[in-house]
C-alpha cells in the first residue's frame, strides 16, 4: 500500500513524500526479510531520486534492486528496473548505456511477451533517438509504443510518447505536428494528473508561440 501510496505521488508531482514513503516501505521489507518488496522499494526509489536529479543514486538503488529481482525470479522487476536504468542514463546524455539498457528491457520484454514492457522500453528508445538527431527512429519507436500501450489503457506512456512525437515536429519545423502531440499529451495528462508531463506540454507550447511571435499566448 505504501508503495502505490508512493506512486501516486511521484506521477502527480509530490516528489519528496513518494521518496519518504519509499523509504519507509523499504525499512519495513528489510525488516520483514521480504527480498522481493525490498526490490520493488528500491526501484521505486531509484525512480524518485531519478526525478529529483541525483542521477548517481539513483543507479546504485536499481542495481540493488536488479539483484534482488533476479534472486526472486521476477523478471517483470528487472524489466522495469532496466526502463528506469535506460532514463537515467539519457538524462546523463549517455545515449549509447541508455540504449543498450533498453534494447535488453525489450528483449526481455518480448521473450515473456510483456506488453507494458515492451511499450515502455520502446517510448523510451523513441526519447534517446529524437536527441540524438534520429527522428525517423524516434517516430517509428514512439508510434509503436502508443499502439501497444493504447489497448492496455496505459496512459502514462502515451503522454510521454506524445510529448516525443511533439518534440519530433518541433526539430522537423512542422508546426502542425508539434502542436497535435503536444495537445494530445496535455489531454490525457489532465486525465491522469501527471504534472511532469502537463509541464512539458504547457512549456512546449509557449516555444511555439513564442516562435511564431504569439507573445501574449506564449507568456500565458
Amino acid at each position: 500500500i505504501k508503495l502505490a501510496l508512493g506512486e501516486v505521488w511521484r506521477v502527480n508531482g509530490q516528489w519528496p513524500q513518494a521518496e519518504a514513503i519509499d523509504r519507509d516501505a523499504l525499512a519495513q521489507a528489510e525488516a520483514l526479510g521480504a527480498v522481493k518488496l525490498q526490490a520493488q522499494a528500491q526501484r521505486a526509489l531509484a525512480d524518485v531520486m531519478r526525478l529529483l536529479g541525483h542521477y548517481d543514486a539513483a543507479l546504485e538503488w536499481l542495481a540493488q534492486a536488479e539483484a534482488h529481482f533476479e534472486i526472486t525470479g521476477d523478471q517483470r522487476g528487472v524489466i522495469s528496473a532496466l526502463w528506469t536504468m535506460g532514463e537515467i542514463y539519457w538524462y546523463k546524455g549517455n545515449h549509447s548505456q541508455a540504449l543498450a539498457a533498453l534494447e535488453r528491457q525489450l528483449q526481455m520484454a518480448t521473450e515473456i511477451n510483456d506488453q507494458r514492457g515492451i511499450c515502455e522500453a520502446l517510448d523510451t528508445m523513441g526519447m534517446v533517438y529524437w536527441s540524438q538527431g534520429d527522428w525517423e527512429q524516434s517516430v517509428e519507436c514512439c508510434q509503436k509504443s502508443i499502439a501497444i500501450a493504447e489497448p492496455l489503457g496505459y496512459k502514462l506512456v502515451i503522454t510521454r510518447a506524445a510529448i516525443t512525437l511533439g518534440n519530433v515536429g518541433v526539430s522537423r519545423r512542422d508546426q502542425a505536428m508539434a502542436v497535435r502531440w503536444y495537445q494530445t499529451a496535455y489531454q490525457i495528462a489532465q486525465e491522469i494528473d501527471d504534472r511532469q508531463v502537463l509541464a512539458w506540454a504547457i512549456t512546449n507550447m509557449a516555444g511555439i508561440y513564442r516562435d511564431a511571435g504569439a507573445f501574449r499566448r506564449a507568456l500565458a
